[in-house]
């Protein structure tokens, strides 16, 4: 009877952790499949000072990112009719994708994923003089077809 429990307890862990690198996998792979483009068809931000909502705004079709399954990232976006582009590298979890661009990191939470579409949300808190703050950015992204 030991024995069993043992075999099934092992069973249920080597599916454990094949489901949740599934996830990962999975993710990494939709993210480089075809072209490897997701577009920005959203990206809003709220500024915080003391707990108290002070900025917030909100661009469509803002951009686009282009993965590679080699791990590198372009970036583009537009803001104020003015065109920014940038290259780094990523790399995800089941829960988020890590950008690295000039040696810096941001780590951008998954907060809802789907075949096609994915949303991303990244959270700065830091103090100056006394004063919190927290700003708050979240991307809508689309596959490209």
């Amino acid at each position: 009877m030991k024995r069993v429990l043992t075999l099934t307890c092992m069973i249920l862990l080597t599916g454990l952790v094949t489901v949740s690198c599934s996830k990962e996998k999975r993710i990494e792979r939709r993210l480089a499949s075809k072209s490897g483009k997701w577009n920005i068809e959203t990206y809003t931000y709220q500024y915080y000072e003391d707990g108290a909502l002070v900025e917030s705004g909100a661009y469509s079709n803002a951009g686009y990112f282009i993965f590679d399954e080699d791990g590198t990232v372009v970036q583009t976006y537009t803001q104020d009719g003015t065109t920014y582009s940038y290259a780094g590298t990523w790399s995800n979890t089941r829960d988020e994708i890590t950008f690295i661009e000039d040696g810096d990191a941001t780590v951008w939470e998954i907060t809802d994923y789907r075949r096609n579409e994915m949303t991303l949300e990244f959270t700065d808190v830091y103090s100056i003089n006394g004063i919190d703050y927290r700003d708050v950015y979240v991307m809508e992204l689309e596959k490209d077809r």
